[in-house]
């Protein structure tokens, strides 16, 4: 039998909330909501779902998608980075 505690929140937290990496530049799965903007060494990224160990997300060029834009995207590939490939995601861009 699984319990659960009644005491605990279930809320979704806020970026701030859950920013749980002290250098703040780089990301854990927890920091992860859709819409969250990040970059690699490729460009900009947007998370557009969040999985239990993945995140699935949008390439953005020449700012397509935006915000406004929601899925499915007629010409944009969604990508899933996994936990191994978060060591590779930054809040800011990659500088050369």
């Amino acid at each position: 039998m699984i319990r659960v505690s009644n005491t605990e929140d279930y809320r979704l937290k806020t970026m701030s909330e859950t920013d749980n990496n002290e250098s703040n530049e780089t990301f854990a799965h927890s920091d992860f909501r859709i819409d969250t903007e990040f970059y690699t060494e490729s460009g900009l990224w947007r998370c557009t779902d969040v999985g239990t160990r993945t995140i699935v997300a949008v390439k953005i060029e020449d700012g397509y998608p935006s915000p406004q834009h929601q899925p499915p995207f007629s010409d944009a590939v969604e990508r899933v980075f996994d936990e191994y490939d978060f060591d590779g995601l930054y809040r800011r861009p990659v500088e050369d």
